[in-house]
C-alpha cells in the first residue's frame, strides 16, 4: 500500500513538473499581459550608447555630469551559443554606472543567428529574459553580490526600431514580422513581470526609416498588445520640433483603437549634421516640457565615415555640440 501511495505522489509530482514546464514554453498569445500601474520618471535625459563600454566613455559620461544613460543589452552578445551566457562585459557596465550613480534604460536587442524559428524565438527569449532581469534588476543577482541597496535596472525597452522588418525578421519563419514583434512583446512582459513586477517595459522605438507608425501599429494593435508595455516610444532624426505633435498624434490613435494613453518617450534622438548639432541640442532643451525622457544618439562616432551621430569623434575629441550638451545638462539638472 505505502509503495503505491509512493507511487501515485510521483506520477502527481511528475504531472505538475510538465505542466509547469508546458506553461512555460506555451504560446504567449494565450498570456493576458499585464501593465505597469504606477507612472514612470519624469524630466529625463539621457545619453543613448552601443557596446564595447570603455573606461573612457565612463569619463565622459562622468564629465557631462548625465543622470541617465540607454544602453543595449544584445541577446546575441551575451547567449552565442544556446544555452551558455557571458555576463562579464554587461557586469562591468552596470558596475561602472552604480559607481557613477547613472540609471540605466536597457535595450534588449539582437536576435541569435542560432534563433530561426517562432518557438524557437518564444521559448528561449522568455528563459533569456529571466536570466537577464533575475541578474540585473534591483536587489538582483549582481546587486546581492555587490551589497547594493537599491541599485538596478528597471526600465527595459524591448528592440529598437521594430518597424523595420530586418530587425526582426526570423529566418524561418513566414509569420509577418509585426505579429513577431507582439509575440516578443507578450514574452517580455510575461517574463519580465515575474521577476520584477514593478518593473517598467517600453516598445521599442519607431523610426521614420521604417513603415509608417500609423500603418504599423493598425497591424500590431490586432494582436492585443496595449497592455504588453507601459511607455511607447520614438527614434527621431534631426529635428526636434515634432515632439509635442507627434505625441498628440500617437494617443489620439490609442483612442481610435479605444485604449487608454501611454507615455511616449524619445529613446533616440540623432543628427549626423555636425553645424546643426549645437543649435538642436539647445532646441532639445529649450522644449524640455514637451517631453518626458529623451535620449540623445549617440557618444561616440563609429570608425565608418558616414556614422558620425556621437559626440565625440572615433579618435575622442570632443566636438562643439559636446560642450553644448554639457553646458545643457548642467543648467537642466539645476531645475530639477
Amino acid at each position: 500500500m505505502q509503495k503505491t501511495n509512493k507511487n501515485t505522489n510521483l506520477s502527481i509530482l511528475f504531472f505538475i513538473c510538465c505542466l509547469i514546464y508546458f506553461c512555460f514554453i506555451s504560446n504567449t498569445y494565450a498570456y493576458n499581459c499585464i501593465a505597469n500601474k504606477n507612472p514612470p520618471e519624469k524630466h529625463i535625459f539621457g545619453i543613448a550608447i552601443q557596446p564595447k563600454f570603455n573606461n573612457k566613455s565612463a569619463e565622459l559620461l562622468s564629465e557631462l555630469e548625465t543622470k541617465w544613460i540607454r544602453y543595449e543589452f544584445r541577446w546575441d552578445d551575451i547567449e552565442n551559443k544556446k544555452g551558455k551566457f557571458f555576463w562579464k562585459e554587461y557586469d562591468d557596465f552596470v558596475k561602472s554606472m552604480q559607481q557613477r550613480n547613472i540609471k540605466i534604460l536597457a535595450v534588449i536587442t539582437d536576435i541569435p543567428k542560432w534563433i530561426k524559428t517562432e518557438k524557437e524565438l518564444e521559448k528561449h527569449l522568455a528563459i533569456f529574459i529571466d536570466n537577464l532581469v533575475k541578474r540585473y534588476k534591483p536587489r538582483g543577482k549582481l546587486a546581492k553580490q555587490n551589497n547594493w541597496k537599491n541599485f538596478g535596472i528597471s526600465y527595459w525597452e524591448i528592440f529598437g526600431k521594430p518597424n523595420i522588418e530586418e530587425n526582426i525578421k526570423l529566418a524561418k519563419s513566414n509569420t509577418d514580422y509585426i505579429d513577431i514583434y507582439a509575440s516578443i512583446l507578450k514574452t517580455a512582459n510575461w517574463s519580465i513581470r515575474k521577476n520584477h513586477p514593478n518593473a517598467f517595459i517600453i516598445m521599442g522605438g519607431l523610426t521614420s526609416k521604417g513603415i509608417p507608425a500609423k500603418k504599423y501599429l493598425d497591424k500590431l494593435y490586432l494582436n492585443s498588445i496595449h497592455k504588453c508595455y507601459d511607455i511607447f516610444s520614438y527614434h527621431l532624426h534631426d529635428n526636434p520640433t515634432n515632439m509635442e505633435k507627434l505625441k498628440k498624434l500617437t494617443n489620439a490613435l490609442f483612442r481610435s483603437y479605444g485604449k487608454s494613453e501611454k507615455p511616449v518617450w524619445f529613446t533616440e534622438f540623432r543628427t549626423s549634421d555636425e553645424k546643426a548639432k549645437p543649435e538642436i541640442i539647445t532646441k532639445i532643451f529649450v522644449q524640455q516640457d514637451k517631453w518626458d525622457a529623451i535620449f540623445w544618439f549617440t557618444l561616440r562616432d563609429k570608425k565608418r565615415w558616414d556614422w558620425n551621430y556621437g559626440l565625440v569623434d572615433y579618435l575622442w575629441s570632443p566636438k562643439p555640440a559636446f560642450f553644448e550638451i554639457k553646458k545643457s545638462i548642467q543648467g537642466y539638472n539645476m531645475k530639477q
